[in-house]
């Protein structure tokens, strides 16, 4: 779903291909009664890559304060998208591309911390993160006049050009994680079995010393049955 909206941001930045995005997605055309389009489509995209990240980075449990940053984070553009479908009037903040880049400055250290942690998978999730930091930051750059010339390789914008390296490289991130994934459960099972064994052989041992008692016991009530027929 982060690729799918950013493909409909994109539409936003090259008009050529915002025509082929209104013959590709038609329910796009029931969208433009919006007034903020763009703020709209960006709002939502970026929710799902917080909700991306938070899920792959496993937030919940590595990093339990910074989980619930990245929940406010997630209800503020949340927010940010109910404001560009009903035009309330807001400060200029939210209809600016700062929040994103901080956003991604905030993903991209928190990918860093995980792979020092020693989350494995997080390696390849850094490097995507730095692709597309890189990209929003030199594109902002433009954006807020740091810089008169755009910055563009051909007719390409940094951003677009971090946004494909970044999938590009997610990609490696998600076969990582499944391969860790695979590794994990692979693991898991032979330990499973491990404890099935030793309780298997913990059970014959008890099984064992019960059959002994029950021998035992059985020879005692014989030899008091033979004692008691002497008797007799």
């Amino acid at each position: 779903l982060f690729i799918f909206f950013a493909v409909h941001q994109q539409m936003f930045y090259v008009s050529e291909f915002g025509v082929y995005l209104y013959k590709i997605f038609p329910w796009v055309n029931y969208t433009l009664w919006i007034f903020r389009p763009f703020i709209f489509y960006l709002s939502i995209m970026m929710i799902f890559y917080l909700l991306f990240a938070r899920s792959f980075l496993n937030l919940k449990e590595n990093f339990k304060i910074i989980d619930k940053w990245m929940k406010l984070l997630i209800a503020y553009f949340i927010f940010s998208s109910v404001i560009a479908i009903a035009n309330l009037h807001m400060p200029g903040f939210f209809f600016s591309p700062e929040p994103v880049l901080i956003v991604v400055l905030f993903v991209f250290v928190i990918s860093v911390l995980c792979w020092i942690k020693g989350i494995k998978s997080a390696k390849f999730f850094v490097l995507a993160n730095t692709a597309l930091t890189i990209g929003f930051t030199v594109k902002i750059i433009n954006v807020i006049g740091l810089i008169d010339h755009p910055l563009r390789i051909y007719i390409f914008s940094f951003d677009q050009i971090g946004f494909v390296a970044s999938l590009a490289l997610l990609s490696f991130a998600l076969g990582d994680k499944i391969n860790t994934l695979k590794t994990e459960t692979i693991m898991a099972q032979e330990k499973a079995l491990e404890v099935l064994e030793e309780k298997v052989q913990e059970r014959t041992v008890e099984v064992v010393k019960q059959k002994e008692i029950i021998e035992e016991k059985n020879k005692d009530i014989t030899d008091s049955i033979t004692y008691a027929l002497r008797i007799q």
